[in-house]
């Protein structure tokens, strides 16, 4: 499985320019002023997830993370790995911690947050995340048509169209 993906990967990149992610940053910002050329850019270039292993700076930077999920973590990779999969996925937003934390400095033991989310548990995320490692989970909502005049079909894979529609 591990060897068809890369494979795939290898296939998808040839002829191809890899911008790094803040390069890509860099020139979607700059797009935003011609709004033909960013169409076009749209339109043309090809977004892909590309899974990756993580650094030791943000292996030290998500330490805590890992230590809360650790068996959760372990959980899945049992479920996993003698299916033969190469990787799992899981969604990781570290900003949550430190908005916590700054709710918990402001209102103090006076009051209390309230956090929303759509119920999915851990584990039911990673299996979205990992059981198709084409998708990444995303559900797109319909969007109006004339929001998506121009751009390819985002509905097929979301990354053709980011930054261009906001769901």
């Amino acid at each position: 499985r591990l060897q068809g993906m890369v494979n795939e990967l290898e296939e998808n990149f040839q002829n191809s320019v890899v911008l790094p992610r803040q390069v890509y940053r860099m020139l979607r910002h700059q797009l935003r002023e011609a709004v033909d050329l960013e169409l076009l850019f749209l339109t043309s270039a090809t977004t892909r997830q590309v899974p990756v292993p993580l650094s030791e700076r943000r292996c030290e930077d998500l330490k805590w993370w890992f230590e809360v999920h650790e068996a959760r973590i372990q959980r899945l990779i049992d479920i996993y790995r003698p299916l033969g999969y190469p990787n799992i996925q899981l969604l990781l937003r570290p900003g949550e911690r430190n908005f916590v934390e700054l709710v918990d400095c402001l209102i103090g033991k006076e009051g209390f947050m309230l956090a929303v989310d759509y119920g999915a548990t851990f584990e039911v995320l990673g299996h979205s995340l990992s059981g198709d490692v084409g998708s990444d989970g995303i559900f797109i909502p319909p969007v109006p048509g004339e929001l998506m005049q121009g751009l390819p079909n985002c509905y097929s894979y979301w990354p053709l169209c980011a930054g261009h529609v906001d769901w």
